[in-house]
């Protein structure tokens, strides 16, 4: 009877070391809780400075088209909750714009500056 206990007991600790890997593992999303896959087609929302804008992001480049266009590569880091953002111009000039993405409200705000102008933000189409 005790070696029974034990062989279901040893069931049970395989199955919930197995279940915790399985929940504990890193997708790959650049940290704990914030973000997960960004990559598609973003829009401006309206709010904020600068509008008709689209933000195409894919693997680590970005694309910027409508009143300004750039394009390069961007950065994310997670403080665990959401994500910021750098984009780093490759096309047409150089520039470094900072950005950030809400995992609550699902947008990304970014500070591409166009004539002096300030914060866009988008919404993922």
């Amino acid at each position: 009877m005790v070696a029974n206990k034990k062989i279901w007991l040893g069931i049970l600790v395989m199955a919930l070391v197995f279940g915790m890997t399985v929940v504990g593992c890193d997708d790959g999303n650049g940290g704990g809780g914030g973000g997960g896959n960004l990559d598609g087609t973003w829009v401006d929302t309206g709010i904020g400075v600068i509008n008709g804008m689209t933000l195409i992001l894919s693997g680590s480049n970005y694309s910027l088209t409508g009143d300004m266009i750039s394009s390069g590569t961007y950065t994310r880091v997670s403080d665990g909750k959401d994500l910021d953002l750098t984009f780093t111009e490759t096309s047409p000039g150089s520039e470094t714009y900072t950005g950030s993405y809400n995992s609550k409200d699902k947008i990304i705000s970014a500070a591409f500056t166009y004539g002096g102008q300030g914060t866009v933000t988008f919404s993922k189409q």
